[in-house]
């Protein structure tokens, strides 16, 4: 094999790894807003939880529950903003404004709880 070949071999070769990098970069994109949809979904589910546990098993006002929802959309919010920082679309700021005025309210809930418990 000459020179020639030998280079040509290589560029293809190297070519061909920048292609398979580039396609497990893509791979391991998609696999990390799954993982992250995912991730959200669990989250929501345990903070229904912490309430339903709270109410059920201890009669009280769910404070802890106000809490882990403000902290979960808080964390919504703020993937949804810094998504569409980046992506520009509508759809979301939209989520995201909508997320941050549920961390608002919940935050509020979750005050109001902790001063109504303080005062009985």
């Amino acid at each position: 094999m000459n020179t020639e070949e030998k280079t040509k071999k290589e560029k293809k070769t190297k070519k061909e790894r920048e292609e398979e990098k580039e396609q497990l970069e893509d791979i391991e994109q998609k696999v990390r807003l799954k993982s992250s949809t995912f991730a959200k979904a669990i989250g929501g589910l345990f903070c229904f939880a912490i309430i339903f546990i709270e109410d059920v098993f201890f009669d009280n006002l769910p404070v802890a529950g106000c809490a882990a929802f403000s902290i979960f959309f808080a964390m919504a919010a703020a993937e949804s903003l810094y998504r569409f920082m980046f992506m520009k679309k509508t759809f979301d700021i939209v989520k995201g404004v909508a997320f941050a005025v549920f961390c608002i309210a919940f935050i509020i809930s979750f005050v109001a709880l902790l001063i109504k418990q303080a005062i009985a």
